[in-house]
């Protein structure tokens, strides 16, 4: 947990460094408002990514567990026949 702490306050401090770097402006309200936006729009970016592979996760999956079922259907099928 420590870490996971420490690496989320590198990266809080490296996006204020960029966004210092970035403009004019040396007020440090407004250094720390730009570097939570730019934070909120890459967290909201990252959400987006996800979502989208889970839809495709979900529409990749579907179709397969429906196959096999099918598939699993049928040699139960064939053993109840046969046997």
């Amino acid at each position: 947990m420590a870490e996971l702490l420490r690496g989320g306050l590198q990266s809080v401090r490296a996006v204020l460094r960029a966004v210092a770097k970035r403009g004019a402006t040396v007020d440090s309200f407004r250094v720390a408002v730009l570097a939570a936006l730019d934070i909120a729009d890459e967290l909201v970016s990252l959400r987006q990514q996800r979502d989208a592979l889970s839809g495709n996760i979900a529409l990749n999956i579907k179709p397969r567990t429906e196959t096999l079922a099918e598939m699993l259907d049928a040699v139960l099928e064939e053993n109840r026949e046969a046997g």
